[in-house]
């Protein structure tokens, strides 16, 4: 393990790295680069070098194939500088002579809803050896509000309204936020109220709880959207959910509890 990555052996005398530069490289969306960036050590891994390459990519499959749509070669021009010194069975001192690629942009544009992986590639003398992966997920699609309910069957006139929202990603980058309000004279959007944000319960399951102190009892509007790792956002999910007043809220519990306990 060094500073700046892990290491694969190619050879004894050889090592490519796959240096990730940031959180971004992790998850992204189509359309859009991002950056990478890869360099071999050894004595033997110059890259102007007859018979030698190096290629950063998007390993769309996870198979160790690099597309060339999806990867680019490092040219002859890399900086050559030791990269990495440590101590052989004798004790003598070893520094090994380094190819430090620049940054290079990789293309989204052939990847789409795909849990792929970065990869550096060293081809030397048909002797193919690979950097460890870097996973990357690739999340184009919005995430899905499915679903919104009441957490308990009576919601009362100036107590919080805890609602229950479940949400969808496909599997992608997953969601990480969940907002939600009442709607204002019906209008399906945020505009006019600041909307909160929800607390998640499960990976795909959340809790808000909206203030009713100023509604009246009746039917009312709740508003809410997600956005996941990728920056997606939903589409607007709206329900109408009943909010009753305390004395409406008090009968039906009483009925409630009446009915469950003649049943018992």
């Amino acid at each position: 393990h060094t500073p700046d990555g892990v290491l694969e052996q190619v050879s004894t005398s050889s090592y490519v790295i796959l240096e990730q530069l940031s959180d971004q490289a992790k998850i992204a969306r189509g359309n859009r680069l991002i950056q990478a960036k890869a360099f071999c050590l050894g004595k033997n891994a110059l890259l102007d070098t007859p018979g030698v390459r190096l290629r950063v990519g998007i390993d769309l499959n996870r198979n160790r194939v690099l597309d060339d749509g999806t990867s680019v070669e490092l040219s002859n021009t890399c900086e050559v500088r030791p990269r990495i010194q440590s101590f052989d069975k004798a004790g003598q001192l070893q520094i090994f002579v380094g190819v430090d690629g620049p940054r290079v942009d990789l293309s989204l544009r052939k990847a789409w809803n795909v849990r792929a992986c970065l990869l550096a590639e060293l081809d030397r003398n048909n002797q193919t050896s690979w950097s460890p992966i870097e996973p990357l997920i690739i999340d184009n699609s919005s995430p899905k509000v499915l679903s919104a309910r009441p957490r308990h069957p009576t919601l009362e006139v100036g107590l919080p309204a805890a609602i229950l929202v479940k949400t969808d990603d496909a599997g992608l980058s997953g969601v990480t936020q969940v907002q939600a309000s009442w709607s204002t004279n019906g209008a399906l959007d945020f505009s006019a109220t600041k909307p909160l944000e929800a607390v998640r319960l499960q990976p795909d399951e959340w809790s808000i709880e909206l203030p009713t102190k100023n509604l009246p009892a009746g039917k009312h509007l709740f508003l809410c959207q997600a956005t996941d790792a990728a920056g997606n956002i939903s589409h607007l999910f709206s329900e109408w959910i009943q909010i009753y007043a305390p004395e409406a809220a008090t009968a039906i519990r009483q009925k409630s509890s009446a009915m469950v306990q003649g049943t018992v």
